[in-house]
This record gives structure tokens, sequence and C-alpha cells, in this order.
């Protein structure tokens, strides 16, 4: 169905001339840059695909499941990375993280199912007889990223709060900032320019 509603409002949203469609499916396409503005309804089968359909087409063959949502998420990790399709850059270091992320999380279900049910499998990669020692790496490792993703949105919000602290309001042909000084009893100052 959101398919078929982009595939109607398409030349409204290439040509970016809204009709009632385009503004009623806004969500679907606002965040997307115009050239992936089809990306939502992909983005949703992945997610049906890795929620439900891995599920029902290989019951009884758990590592199947987890290599085919470990294919999925790095085909699309890979779509993400040569598309960039939202508009927003912090957006798109976001998904980014988060598919990787997922990515990381499938490799490590692939490797302790491994653990568990074939024998030797854990000490063939020098991790133990049993799958607590990748289910330790990878529990390391998670958190080692997540403490990075901490420290590199720390550091974004640094910055932009030092750009919108830097921001000055200058009266014209003085180069010096309004003085917005308040009477007695007064809450608000209005300043007009």
């Amino acid at each position: 169905l959101y398919a078929y509603l982009l595939w109607k409002c398409r030349n409204a949203i290439r040509t970016r001339r809204p009709n009632r469609l385009s503004r009623a499916t806004i969500f679907l396409w606002g965040d997307y840059e115009t050239r992936c503005f089809w990306w939502e309804p992909f983005e949703i089968l992945r997610r049906l695909t890795l929620t439900g359909f891995v599920l029902i087409s290989t019951t009884g063959y758990s590592m199947m499941r987890g290599l085919i949502a470990t294919l999925i998420s790095i085909a699309f990790l890979m779509g993400l990375s040569v598309l960039v399709p939202l508009r927003s850059k912090i957006d798109d270091a976001l998904v980014l993280g988060c598919h990787l992320s997922l990515v990381i999380l499938f490799v490590a279900v692939l490797v302790i199912k491994g653990c568990t049910d074939i024998p030797d499998y854990c000490a063939m990669y020098g991790m133990g007889d049993s799958p607590l020692g990748a289910s330790l790496i990878f529990i390391v490792y998670a958190v080692c990223l997540l403490g990075l993703s901490m420290c590199i949105a720390f550091a974004f919000a640094v910055i932009a709060l030092r750009r919108v602290t830097a921001l000055r309001l200058n009266i014209r042909g003085q180069s010096s900032p309004p003085d917005p000084s308040l009477a007695k009893g007064r809450r608000f100052h209005l300043f007009l320019s």
C-alpha cells in the first residue's frame, strides 16, 4: 500500500509541486532526499523480513535464520552507506550506527549459537569450551562501541552548543548587541528589527 501511494505521488515529489496525495503521504517520504523518496517501503519490508518472514520460512533451522538476518542487515547497511537517503546527516549517521549494531548482533548470535550447538566451535576461535567466552567478547565490544558512540554524540552536542552560543544579534550600523533591559515589573522584551 505504501509503495502504491508513493508511486501515485512520485511526480509531485520529484518536481517539488505538492498535491493533496503527496502532502497526505509526507510521513512516508518527508525525511528522505528527493532521489530516495521510495526508501520507506523497503525499510518496512526489511523490518517485516527480520521479525516475521525469517521465523516463518526457516522453522527448525535456527542457524539459517541468523544467517539470513545477517545477510539482509549487511545488504541494507551497504545500501544506506551508498545512497545516504535521509535529509539530515545526523539521522543518516544514527541509522548507519543502528544497522551496524544489528549486523554485529546477528554475527554474535551466529557465533554463540555455533558455540552451543557444535562441539569445539568456540575452541577453534580461542574462546574456550563454552559460549560464555564468545558472549563476553561481544558484550565487551558492545560496551566499547556504546561508549565510543556516547563520546561522539557528546562531541557533536558540544559543537552544536558552541555554534548556537556564537550567534549574536547586532544593531545595524553600530556593530554592537542591543540592550534588552526590562523595566521594573516587566517580564518580556520585544525587539523588532
